[in-house]
């Protein structure tokens, strides 16, 4: 089961954060998960690298039909206001967390929670899309045949227009990062972005996919256009102040291949990135990734 759970908020006193808090959400979520099932988070703990869930930071409302909310000027805090509701997501890709967060955490939310030294009111937890944007939940098979519904249609206009590729586009929520000879590497190229997603599918899915979609990924897989800005984060809550860098914005890709099931992976890996989340830090806020169609309007 794939769950992503939008918890809405509204802080008990004016204040302020910094604009990506992501790390102390996913402090949060760690240690709720320590409180309510020691074994549970001890299991999640000794995982390898990868990990099954994801978090964002506090974020503003946004409206109804809108998954970005407009940016705060560089170097502004983001600004609490009780009269104004904000939110957060945690994702996870791990059956036992799924279930626990949906009986749990979705039922029965916890009154109030603290995100640094801010303490906020818990309004509603979303898990359902029609509740908010960024809430959803599904099964993997659920997945599987969304990713094939969109593989059809998309092979057949390609058929139609006689198109030399097909198109995925990215938007990158929040910063996103990669490692390449141990530093951080803010370019969301293909060889990065669809192999950490190809990685989280393999390790949790139960059904990995062909080690022949890496080759697709690196030989057929180009970029063909993007709206991408770096963005130096702090990480909040970090005692050194640390900083990290990352991208922001939508990334086109476009597949040049002769192979229907590889494009088929892709297209299963691309709805995959709304729960997954793409890149490095993924529990820290980064990389909150969704599959778009067409070219998105950025808010500047």
């Amino acid at each position: 089961m794939l769950v992503s759970l939008v918890v809405q908020l509204r802080p008990l006193a004016p204040g302020s954060l910094l604009p990506y808090t992501g790390k102390a959400v996913g402090a949060f979520l760690i240690n709720w998960l320590q409180e309510v099932d020691p074994a549970l988070s001890a299991a999640l703990h000794d995982l390898d690298e990868i990990k099954p869930l994801t978090a964002s930071g506090v974020q503003r409302a946004v409206r109804p039909d809108s998954f970005l909310p407009p940016p705060l000027p560089p170097g502004e805090l983001l600004r609490l206001d009780p009269q104004r509701l904000y939110w957060f997501r945690i994702t996870s890709l791990h059956e036992g967390l799924s279930r626990y967060l949906l009986e749990n955490f979705y039922r029965e939310p916890p009154q109030t929670l603290p995100i640094l030294k801010q303490t906020f009111k818990v309004e509603s937890v979303a898990v359902q899309p029609e509740e908010h944007p960024w809430a959803a939940n599904c099964s993997w098979s659920d997945l599987k045949e969304a990713a094939l519904a969109g593989y059809s249609e998309d092979y057949n206009r390609s058929q139609t227009a006689r198109a030399p590729g097909s198109k995925i586009t990215f938007l990158f929520h929040t910063p996103t990062t990669f490692q390449h000879n141990g530093r951080a590497f803010p370019l969301p190229l293909p060889a990065q972005a669809f192999r950490s997603l190809a990685d989280r599918w393999n390790a949790f899915s139960g059904t990995p996919l062909d080690e022949s979609v890496y080759d697709a990924i690196t030989e057929d897989v180009a970029i063909s256009a993007y709206d991408l800005r770096t963005e130096l984060v702090q990480l909040e809550g970090s005692h050194l102040k640390t900083k990290l860098l990352g991208c922001r914005g939508w990334c086109e890709y476009s597949y040049f291949g002769q192979r229907p099931e590889q494009l088929l992976n892709l297209h299963l890996l691309s709805r995959f990135a709304f729960f997954s989340g793409v890149g490095k830090k993924t529990l820290q806020g980064f990389g909150q990734t969704l599959a778009v169609e067409g070219i998105p309007k950025l808010p500047r």
